[in-house]
């Protein structure tokens, strides 16, 4: 390897356990220089080692996902460019896609639009020539407090296989997550404003090179799951069921789990659905968006009911589980479009046992489907409103409904999952099926005390920094 000046990527606090995947697939194409990844959730002091690895790095890349990771990212790149003046710092991911001018003015002075392994590698070459960075297509830069675009890029296609996993301590984020997965990104979407979800750009790894990735990694990390974290794994039903077969014919001994849109999985056969669950597929995450007719109207593409029912049969008939994720307070939707969302719930969970319904609140996004607000919904103009756009109370959904779906989430997510140890959480799994069973949901004292649980386990996480599984 050439004494060319090292790269330096970090991944910002932020709430999950996933590994730092969009990382490791923008550094992919990167072989000519050491790479540096800090994850700052597993760091006592992040701070302090990136500002070390970036006195002499070329370049400091920051994950900038949308929601409350976006303070980190903004604190730690600012320290950055402080401790060294000339540091350059490139924002990637989905708010340094979906709002550039917020992540330049936030600590960035670089954002890459769309895909960021290509960028990435030509502006390493710039800049080790000394030349400007508005040479390189696909960035919004900063010149002097304007947003400048160098143009889209023209070389969209499917991510780099295979993903550098061997750049991480495994073991420790193993620990650090709980369980041996590992998270694979196999395709691509891009998101296009002015289209619907059917008529976007998608771009996949061919099956064999994806099966060979699993194997490999599986076999090397010793893992127990995969994660396909694309956005439309099934956007080729011909290439899904190969990879589903391949991954059976080369005995991989691995559960994963894939998302899918409705119209779409609805084309699979009986036996492509059984070759899926032979293949270790154990969980098929699907966005209905609303179980109101009324709500579904205001979300672009949004499945029809007889549509998702029809899938439901067939997922089930194929032994195949899945997590039908909703979501309710949308501004504009109707006032029974909880309570009709719920019984929607409840009639899945009737055609399949062991499925998930998560029924989740409506929040302003950067980017994607149903993402604009509304009356009376405050629109995020800068990092640290859209962190605090995930964590506080959504005040434009009223009250009681806010109250009702989180006790229609609880009680329908223990009452339909079999709790894994613990004389409690098999209390709490009777009392919810009761409670499912006879539609009595006031006086939530189950959800009180599980919440309390949390809290506390979280204080004592808290409470001993540097330990693996320590929440800052």
């Amino acid at each position: 390897m050439s004494a060319r000046r090292p790269l330096v990527l970090y991944e910002p606090r932020g709430p999950g356990r996933r590994l730092p995947i969009e990382l490791l697939l923008a550094a992919a194409r990167v072989d000519d220089r050491a790479v540096e990844i800090v994850d700052g959730r597993l760091e006592v002091a992040p701070e302090g080692r990136v500002v070390e690895l970036c006195r002499e790095a070329a370049l400091l890349v920051v994950a900038a996902p949308s929601g409350p990771a976006l303070l980190d990212a903004q604190r730690i790149s600012r320290a950055a460019r402080a401790a060294r003046p000339g540091l350059r710092v490139l924002w990637i991911g989905e708010h340094a896609t979906a709002r550039p001018g917020e992540c330049l003015r936030g600590g960035a002075d670089a954002c890459a639009v769309g895909p960021a392994e290509h960028t990435l590698r030509e502006l390493l070459g710039v800049l080790d020539a000394g030349l400007a960075a508005d040479r390189v297509p696909g960035l919004v830069l900063d010149d002097a407090g304007r947003e400048r675009s160098t143009g889209l890029r023209a070389d969209f296609g499917p991510p780099p296989t295979p993903a550098r996993f061997d750049r991480l301590d495994l073991e420790r984020h193993f620990r650090w997550c709980g369980e041996r997965r590992l998270p694979c990104r196999s395709s691509r979407v891009a998101r296009e404003a002015n289209r619907s979800p059917a008529e976007w750009r998608w771009a996949g790894v061919a099956a064999e090179a994806v099966v060979a990735e699993v194997t490999e990694w599986v076999a090397r990390a010793r893992a127990t799951g995969i994660d396909f974290v694309d956005e439309e794994f099934f956007a080729d039903l011909r290439r899904a069921e190969a990879i589903a077969r391949g991954l059976c014919a080369a005995g991989v001994r691995a559960s994963w789990t894939a998302r899918g849109r409705v119209e779409t999985l609805r084309l699979l056969t009986e036996d492509a659905v059984l070759a899926l669950r032979q293949a270790g597929c154990e969980r098929v995450r699907i966005e209905v968006a609303s179980g109101s007719a009324g709500a579904r109207a205001l979300w672009p593409g949004a499945p029809d009911e007889a549509a998702v029912v029809e899938l439901a049969h067939k997922l089930a008939r194929g032994g195949l589980t899945a997590r039908w994720e909703f979501v309710v307070g949308r501004p504009g939707e109707p006032r029974d479009a909880l309570f009709e969302t719920y019984r929607f719930a409840r009639r899945l969970h009737r055609v399949a046992a062991g499925g998930e319904t998560p029924i989740a609140l409506w929040r302003p996004r950067a980017a994607g489907l149903g993402s604009q607000g509304g009356p009376g919904v405050p629109e995020p103009t800068d990092v640290a409103a859209w962190a605090a756009a995930e964590t506080r109370e959504p005040e434009w959904i009223a009250a009681p409904i806010r109250r009702w779906a989180r006790r229609f989430d609880f009680y329908l997510r223990w009452a339909h999952q079999r709790p894994d140890r613990g004389l409690g959480r098999w209390l709490i799994h009777f009392l919810a099926r009761l409670r499912v069973a006879t539609g009595v949901y006031g006086l939530d004292v189950e959800r009180g005390l599980v919440e309390l649980s949390r809290r506390l386990r979280t204080a004592n996480k808290a409470a001993r920094p540097g330990s693996i599984g320590w929440e800052p």
